[in-house]
């Protein structure tokens, strides 16, 4: 007997990441209207500024990957 697979049928590794990409952008695109409003506490400054920090350094990653196949 052959058990079927459950959950949700696998996607395109890139679409996933491309996707992610998408949301986050609209997500800060939604926050820095807010953040511009309020003060941040200098803590929640600190985690903002390096959880930005460690996105800046994942995407140069991936554009230098992405940049370096193109003709």
């Amino acid at each position: 007997m052959t058990l079927a697979a459950s959950g949700p049928p696998a996607r395109d590794p890139v679409d996933v990441a491309a996707d992610a990409c998408r949301r986050f952008a609209t997500h800060l695109e939604l926050l820095a209207p807010q953040l511009g409003e309020t003060a941040l506490e200098p803590g929640d400054r600190e985690r903002l500024a390096a959880a930005l920090e460690a996105v800046e350094t994942a995407a140069a990653k991936v554009a230098a990957n992405v940049g370096s196949v193109e003709n």
